[in-house]
């Protein structure tokens, strides 16, 4: 094999207009292997040849690619597998604005799939053929920084376009978010480039937004823009936004509300997961099926009630009570109780800093017991019936006093222990951290031999799944009310 054939490639979406056109010729002038992937073919293999003649590169393939079609996505994926060459650097640059609202062959609205869905599907389809160092990269601009991301996106129910792209490029830069942390363990980076309002040159793809074309050749300058996304392309940092000025900032920062960052990313994989699943067998990317159920306690498996508990040691003289008992966190020595910074004798010498003289520390367990229901039978015989199809783990903020006490011999109500519900248990106090702490997901991972991209973790609390979602989990909340079988059924993890 020769020395060009055996080359990565460097794929840019987009590759014949403004800045699509700078960087091409950018990674071209260096000599590496480019795959132009465009719409307009007879555009494209011009442009190649343009290229071919003017940097000497040889090694510039231009390939045809519809992003506003899933099969066309998986097709383009097909024939750059068929070349037989690995992928060094995927560039999303493409773009896509229309005055009107058009709906794709896939049923949603043409300008969020190209720019948002079939753009997400193409990286995820992408990164399995990537070399270790593989690099993606998201073009976004300044145009997502005033708009929020409507609860029903991707459906668009009221079309605007400047409004629309601006969601999706929001939407793009938050799943980014989602696949650096996913795909950080497989040695691929992940990352976004805002070259600022250069990327306005995208709005002149149609005739009604022609008077943009002024912005695209006179606001801010392509090579500036290029120097940024030359940048990206050759930082192994992952998980950041790069913009001009050698700046770059943590994609995280755009995390304003959780609700809709762990919405966006369930909503999204549930979408792209038939498309993962290709009919020919491409290779299959993130959304990884569900191989193991990771449970919070309280709340999910558990039924509990706060209020008992901080009723039951108000009532053996503690006046502050509840200001230390939380629903989904404690504080003082009930914290540290949880964290295993105290043992259960230490635990009570402190609470009876603030009781009357006399409390003893079986007053004190039955007292911080009482936040315990009950778990219905019907969970137990549901646990037992999930753990014959998958792997079923614990991931608790818990205690000894309840863990070993009132917990473990309710979980004896079938005659069996919580080991026999369980392959495995993550509790606090073991761990010594908390959730939302990484520490504590970490822990879990490590010791219990779960791959978190295989992993569906259920919690009733938005921080922890949250927070799990930033370490590669997929996450389902469970609300007051709610059971986790129903849960399961509504994200399509059980019929």
């Amino acid at each position: 094999m020769s020395s060009t054939t055996q080359k990565p490639l460097y794929i840019i979406t987009g590759a014949t207009d403004a800045m699509g056109s700078v960087i091409t010729q950018k990674l071209a002038e260096a000599g590496h292997a480019i795959v132009m992937a465009c719409y307009d073919d007879e555009k494209c293999r011009a442009k190649a040849k343009e290229l071919t003649i003017r940097t000497l590169n040889k090694d510039i393939t231009p390939m045809h690619l519809d992003l506003g079609s899933f099969a066309q996505v998986r097709e383009f994926v097909r024939n750059i597998k068929a070349l037989n060459r690995p992928v060094a650097v995927l560039v999303n640059n493409a773009g896509y604005i229309s005055h009107r609202s058009e709906k794709s062959p896939d049923g949603f609205e043409k300008l969020v799939q190209v720019n948002f869905l079939s753009t997400s599907l193409l990286s995820l389809l992408m990164y399995p053929l990537m070399i270790d160092g593989g690099r993606i990269i998201f073009s976004t601009s300044l145009s997502h920084t005033p708009v929020s991301i409507p609860y029903e996106f991707p459906a668009v129910n009221n079309f605007m376009p400047i409004a629309a792209y601006a969601q999706s490029k929001m939407a793009l830069s938050l799943f980014s978010i989602y696949l650096s942390t996913v795909l950080r363990t497989h040695q691929v980076s992940v990352n976004s480039v805002d070259c600022g309002l250069i990327n306005l040159s995208k709005l002149s793809m149609n005739r009604f937004f022609s008077r943009f074309s002024f912005f695209s050749t006179h606001t801010g300058n392509l090579e500036n823009g290029a120097r940024t996304m030359m940048r990206a392309i050759g930082s192994a940092d992952t998980g950041f936004i790069f913009k001009s000025g050698n700046k770059q900032i943590k994609a995280s920062s755009l995390l304003r509300n959780r609700e809709v960052f762990i919405k966006l990313c369930n909503d999204t994989m549930r979408l792209l997961k038939t498309q993962l699943e290709d009919p020919q067998k491409s290779a299959s990317a993130t959304m990884t099926p569900v191989k193991n159920l990771l449970f919070d306690l309280g709340g999910v498996i558990i039924d509990i009630e706060r209020q008992r508990c901080v009723d039951a040691l108000t009532a053996l003289g503690m006046t502050n009570a509840n200001d230390m008992i939380g629903l989904y966190r404690q504080s003082g020595p009930f914290l540290q109780l949880e964290a295993g910074a105290l043992s259960p004798k230490e635990f009570c010498e402190a609470m009876r800093q603030s009781m009357p003289h006399g409390v003893t520390d079986a007053q004190i367990a039955d007292a911080i017991s009482r936040f315990i229901i009950d778990i219905p039978l019907h969970r137990l015989e549901a646990l037992r019936q999930l753990r014959a199809r998958f792997g079923t783990y614990v991931l608790s903020n818990t205690n000894p006093i309840m863990f070993e006490g009132i917990i473990s011999r309710l979980f004896k109500k079938e005659g069996l222990d919580v080991n026999a519900y369980f392959d495995g248990i993550t509790v606090s106090y073991r761990a010594k951290h908390n959730k939302p702490s990484p520490a504590i997901f970490e822990y879990a991972i490590r010791t219990m031999g779960i791959r978190p991209e295989e992993t569906l973790f259920l919690d009733d609390s938005r921080h922890n799944l949250d927070a799990a979602v930033a370490l590669g989990f997929q996450v389902a909340l469970v609300n007051e009310g709610e059971e986790f079988m129903d849960v399961l059924k509504q994200n399509h993890i059980i019929e």
